[in-house]
């Protein structure tokens, strides 16, 4: 159960087994029925929407939630072999940190176009030759700490700005019982996988869903 703010906007995401259920705040531009608050997608068709697994969409004894999984697909993407950096204690978790440097054009070519041309221009029309990315991970191979950070290019208002997003993304309280329910069929449409950009969440939140 996932709630982020985007742009003053309070978001709420559900995954309940294959499905996953977006909260369309009032007043968004919404794909779905007149009377409907939810968004259903399943599983699968956002992991085809994005191209890439990621922590949460994958099944529960999936690779992608433990961080060798996360190295092994930045890997996959471009990424060179990991290299340990040094040791931390994160959230009183002991962890091994360990850094990959991605090539952003590689990473790109082997997503869908839909996504890749999201981020594409979002980067500019441009990418950086490299891209650093920190992987912090436990005695038990989870995925405590990620960090990374990209330049952005941005048209705001006839003014094009130049950005750095710095990405820090953290797990602890492994194994602590949760509750999630289903929203109410009544108040539920089904949503387009290609509609999840437009919901003010991004595809980036999906990625800590079940995490």
């Amino acid at each position: 159960d996932l709630h982020a703010s985007a742009a003053g906007t309070r978001v709420e995401v559900r995954r309940t087994g294959p499905t996953v259920s977006v909260h369309v705040p009032p007043g968004t531009s919404s794909p779905l029925p007149a009377g409907k608050t939810w968004g259903a997608v399943s599983v699968a068709a956002v992991r085809r929407q994005i191209g890439v697994s990621l922590p949460g969409l994958s099944s529960p004894k999936g690779t992608a939630r433990s961080g060798a999984g996360i190295l092994r697909t930045l890997a996959a993407l471009g990424g060179s072999a990991p290299v340990k950096v040094g040791t931390a204690r994160i959230h009183g978790i002991a962890t091994t940190a360990y850094r990959v440097e991605v090539d952003p054009a590689k990473a790109l070519a082997g997503l869908p176009k839909s996504t890749a041309g999201m981020l594409g221009s979002l980067l500019g029309g441009t990418t950086p030759a490299k891209v650093g990315v920190t992987l912090w991970q436990d005695a038990a191979s989870r995925l405590v700490q990620l960090r990374t950070g990209l330049p952005l290019h941005v048209h705001l208002s006839g003014v094009q700005l130049s950005l750095r997003l710095d990405v820090l993304a953290q797990a602890w309280d492994f194994g602590v019982p949760v509750h999630v329910v289903r929203p109410p069929a009544a108040e539920t449409g089904r949503l387009p996988a290609s509609a999840l950009g437009k919901t003010g969440l991004g595809l980036g939140g999906l990625g800590s869903l079940g995490g």
